[in-house]
């Protein structure tokens, strides 16, 4: 049995072991210890400042970099797209157009009409609704659509067609118009109109934007079904598709991963100096029947389209007199 005298050695033993750690603490191994603390904490000091002082290099090498091919734009795209007339198609998120536009007009080009895609285009939850009303729209289309078009592709081609036939067939051009603009919710909003016919689009995506994992698939689906708005948009003018590449989720990232990437070019790095430069150079690349991917981001095949210059558009015909207005398709759900 453990008597009073076993506890009473323990204690001593214990105040004895905490005295020796403050007596050697506060001596020889204070020192030391102190010494090693303070090494390791100007070490951290010293990274961090080597780490920011990189950053600030990067940051204003990059600044630099876009600074150049600002400066440089004007010429690079010098009428490379005389003649054309533009319509510029925006996505949902898409921040600022007017760094593409700008560099469409020094290559030439006119901007005839804006126009803002909504999600109401590709929202899965009214997918019989939409494919129903797609399919009214098939006699009022530039072109016929392909057999196995989807309801997206469609939609897409009605669009580029409003901007085909504005001026030429003006009465088909508004009854599609109508119909996209007047459902609830609208499938797009006409920002800018346009009286005369376009040679080529131009649609525009958001910049990249970090997903979570668990709506990764979600924002890949919606991204896919934007790219096929714009395939069928290419159907009838051609088309250009300007977003990010950064992420798989990324509209652009999305194109090239499929094999619309073959036929519909794609220039990265939205928002960007890089996509100002090649928009207009890629745009004139396909209008001479070319297609390729551009930029920086994952996907491209050179940072850089080639400098190529449009063949002049050909003059639509003119509305013929006296022409029947068309009938409009149903536009209630």
């Amino acid at each position: 049995m453990i008597d009073f005298r076993y506890h009473l050695v323990s204690l001593i033993s214990v105040f004895l072991a905490l005295a020796v750690g403050i007596v050697l603490g506060a001596g020889p191994l204070r020192e030391g210890i102190s010494d090693a603390l303070t090494g390791q904490v100007q070490e951290l000091r010293t990274d961090r400042d080597k780490l920011r002082t990189e950053l600030d290099a990067a940051g204003r090498e990059a600044l630099g970099r876009g600074n150049l091919i600002t400066a440089v734009q004007p010429e690079a795209v010098k009428g490379v797209l005389e003649g054309q007339k533009v319509a510029i198609v925006t996505l949902p998120g898409a921040g600022e157009i007017e760094p593409i536009t700008t560099a469409l007009t020094q290559a030439g080009a006119a901007v005839v009409s804006q126009t803002e895609v909504s999600e109401a285009m590709v929202d899965a939850e009214t997918a019989t609704f939409r494919s129903s009303f797609a399919s009214q729209l098939t006699t009022y289309l530039e072109t016929e659509p392909a057999a196995d078009a989807s309801t997206e592709e469609i939609l897409g081609q009605a669009l580029a067609s409003s901007f085909a036939l504005a001026g030429s067939d003006q009465q088909r051009a508004t009854t599609l118009t109508e119909f996209l603009t007047t459902n609830d919710p609208a499938f797009a909003t006409i920002v800018t109109p346009s009286a005369e016919a376009a040679t080529a689009i131009v649609v525009i995506g958001a910049p990249h934007a970090e997903v979570k994992p668990a709506d990764a698939e979600t924002v890949r689906e919606l991204g896919r079904s934007y790219t096929r708005v714009a395939n069928g948009m290419a159907a009838v003018l051609p088309t250009l598709v300007v977003g990010s590449a950064q992420a798989d989720t990324d509209l652009v990232a999305l194109l090239r991963a499929s094999a619309m990437a073959e036929t519909l070019p794609a220039v990265d790095s939205v928002a960007s100096p890089v996509a100002a430069i090649n928009a207009p150079r890629a745009l004139a690349e396909r209008l001479g029947g070319g297609a390729g991917q551009y930029g920086i981001e994952t996907g491209a095949t050179a940072p850089l389209a080639p400098h190529t210059v449009a063949p002049q558009p050909t003059p639509p015909a003119a509305e013929p007199e006296g022409a029947e207005p068309s009938e409009s398709p149903t536009s209630e759900e």
